[in-house]
């Protein structure tokens, strides 16, 4: 499943993927000892993902999930900052505006291009 900014923007600014209700879900199926169920339901609830949505200015936003933020021009995620810290841009050619955006969001900073598929991938939900 993938998310649209759509989507994003109706849960709110911020965000928190519930991993622990899933996780609650697959253990009720085996048999685990409820302590160390606890414990491994702890330790994942600290390490859920929790994402911040900042509107950058017109038709531009910003989707942080902690290590990797990805920048939206309109509703296309364009350019990302990953978790190494290397800034790619799509390698897809949009709209003039959409170009400006993603210059815009890049801050002059180098960045490599990138097929749309990679960066279509950082937003996906497993």
């Amino acid at each position: 499943m993938k998310l649209t900014i759509h989507q994003v923007r109706k849960v709110g600014e911020y965000i928190q993927l519930d991993l622990l209700e899933v996780i609650k879900r697959i253990y009720s199926c085996f048999i685990v000892p409820t302590g160390i169920q606890w414990a491994l339901l702890n330790q994942l609830n600290q390490e859920a993902v929790k994402m911040k949505l900042k509107q950058l200015g017109s038709n531009m936003t910003e989707l942080d999930m902690g290590e990797v933020q990805v920048f939206f021009s309109y509703e296309t995620p364009v350019a990302a900052r990953t978790d190494t810290g290397a800034l790619v841009r799509t390698s897809t050619k949009y709209s003039v505006t959409t170009t400006k955006h993603i210059n815009k969001w890049l801050q002059g900073c180098d960045a490599v291009e990138v097929p749309q598929s990679v960066i279509n991938n950082l937003v996906e939900v497993v």
